[in-house]
């Protein structure tokens, strides 16, 4: 079973948490410059690994067939999985690129088009709240301060791995390392695949609210 963490609040952590361990192995790094590559990591670990997804309640509008599927936490939808009957998605739809999926709602079909609109038809007759649900993954924005929680938690050394790869290619500065840059890129690709099928088998993840924990999981 696909498991992963459902973000059902926005438990955050400030990207300054996560400069320490990065400018005490890059001494002269502006710590501006390590949280951008922070920020970067986070990005692409949640867009490859998939372990960030939010439940996102879908309303419908009278006569607009198009709705923009919008998440909370300052987070951009990176996929959509599935469409659900109620708001813990016990009840789903598969959704599949290029397929209809029908709805119990009016007798509609959900068309997705990526990569975050759903298409139903035909349009809407009266306006409807919270008409059904979609279970989408989800990644930081590109302009985000904080991340959340969980990443923190489990995946900082990952993400700190990451940012390292891209640091130390930094030509002219005086931590310019390729190799070792290489040896971070294959690090953090490890922690992504890894990550990955964490969410797949279920192991060490689960369905659950993300919660402050004391203490660091790596």
């Amino acid at each position: 079973m696909d498991r992963c963490e459902i973000i059902s609040s926005c438990a955050m952590r400030p990207l300054a948490d996560f400069i320490p361990e990065i400018v005490a192995r890059v001494p002269k790094l502006f710590d501006e410059v390590a949280a951008h590559y922070v920020r970067e990591a986070a990005i692409e670990f949640a867009q490859r690994a998939k372990v960030l997804r939010q439940i996102i309640t879908v309303d419908l509008q009278a006569g607009v067939s198009d709705v923009l599927l919008e998440p909370d936490c300052g987070m951009h939808v990176v996929s959509i999985h599935k469409l659900c009957a109620d708001c813990e998605c016990a009840q789903h739809y598969e959704l599949i690129p290029g397929r209809p999926c029908g709805i119990a709602c009016d007798g509609a079909s959900v068309w997705f088009v990526p990569p975050t609109t759903l298409s139903i038809s035909p349009s809407p007759r009266v306006d409807r709240e919270g008409a059904f649900w979609a279970l989408v993954s989800v990644a930081p924005d590109r302009d985000a301060c904080e991340l959340p929680e969980i990443l923190y938690q489990r995946y900082s050394d990952r993400l700190v791995v990451g940012a390292l790869s891209k640091i130390h290619l930094m030509k002219g500065e005086a931590w310019y390392d390729a190799p070792l840059a290489d040896r971070m890129e294959k690090k953090f690709n490890a922690g992504v695949t890894v990550a990955a099928l964490d969410r797949l088998t279920g192991h060490g993840m689960g369905p659950f609210p993300m919660k402050p924990r004391t203490g660091r999981i790596v």
